[in-house]
């Protein structure tokens, strides 16, 4: 079976939208196609930049989408990625996965690396 056929049939499997186009996706969310471009060639115009006050007394940077575009975003989220299974070591942002069941493969463990990755995303 072919890599292409492969994908598609996996995506069949998974009940999983067919996209291979912009108009694919703009029949599937129903908005114009040249929207959903401008969207993917230029999404900085489409985010409110705003920043957090954090304990620390530092700044958080926050870019919230408008309506338009978290409306999208939440379309591929149910439709793509709330169908798809994360790795077993994928913890965060798992719904119902507490802080507690990460931590539980490393206790008793000698030594714990606690870091936070500045502008990580």
């Amino acid at each position: 079976m072919a890599k292409y056929s492969q994908s598609l049939y996996t995506q069949r499997l998974l009940s999983l939208p067919i996209l291979q186009s912009i108009e694919d996706l703009s029949v599937k969310t129903r908005l114009p196609s040249p929207l959903l471009s401008q969207y993917l060639n230029d999404n900085s115009r489409y985010y409110c930049h705003i920043s957090v006050p954090k304990k620390n007394g530092g700044y958080r940077p926050i870019d919230s989408p408008n309506r338009q575009l978290k409306a999208i975003q939440r379309w591929i989220l149910r439709h793509i990625l709330e169908k798809l299974q994360p790795s077993v070591y994928a913890t965060g942002f798992v719904p119902g996965i507490a802080l507690k069941r990460n931590a539980i493969p490393h206790t008793g463990n000698q030594y714990i690396l606690k870091l936070d990755l500045k502008d990580f995303f």
